[in-house]
């Protein structure tokens, strides 16, 4: 029970700061997209159902400050965690770097390409009027977000391995 609330509010603090910290700095805006990018790692490395649970709270804490429709931004979250799930059981059963890399470029682009479907359908629909608009504004942000989340992925690939291996040499070296 405690770890699941640890669990929990780490989520929503990760999506706080993706709301309040990285929308505001220059250099990130709109190009990092930390909820993302631990909804695809949490589904990769550690299990496919704490990722869509991460996906589901992260995902409504997003949609409290986006502009989007309530639940839209969750959806399209939800929906790249089932492709991992369907890839790593089906197609990808070697879990390495490269494939790592494979699907978070994939599931990146189908999470724009959902939110983009979600939202055209809704405003066909007259249920919300944003629209996005597909064009070169819309693929050069989603070109971007996918460079920027496969360079962060390398980096927290390179950390983990770094800082595993560190910390299990330090502790053979004292026994």
């Amino acid at each position: 029970m405690f770890r699941t609330t640890v669990k929990i509010i780490l989520v929503i603090l990760l999506a706080l700061f993706q709301v309040s910290f990285l929308s505001h700095f220059e250099p990130v805006r709109g190009s990092l997209n930390l909820i993302l990018l631990g909804v695809i790692l949490t589904s990769v490395w550690v299990d496919s159902k704490q990722g869509l649970y991460f996906g589901l709270i992260a995902g409504l804490c997003l949609d409290l400050y986006s502009t989007y429709a309530f639940g839209l931004i969750t959806l399209s979250l939800t929906l790249p965690i089932l492709l991992v799930n369907y890839a790593f059981k089906k197609i990808l059963t070697h879990r390495s770097i490269y494939s790592t890399l494979l699907i978070v470029f994939s599931n990146t682009v189908i999470y724009w390409l959902s939110l983009y479907f979600f939202s055209t359908v809704m405003s066909w629909l007259n249920w919300h009027p944003f629209d996005i608009t597909l064009g070169y504004p819309l693929i050069r942000l989603m070109a971007v977000q996918v460079t920027v989340n496969i360079i962060a992925t390398i980096i927290i690939y390179l950390l983990y391995k770094f800082i595993n291996t560190r910390f299990r040499l330090n502790f053979l070296n004292q026994t």
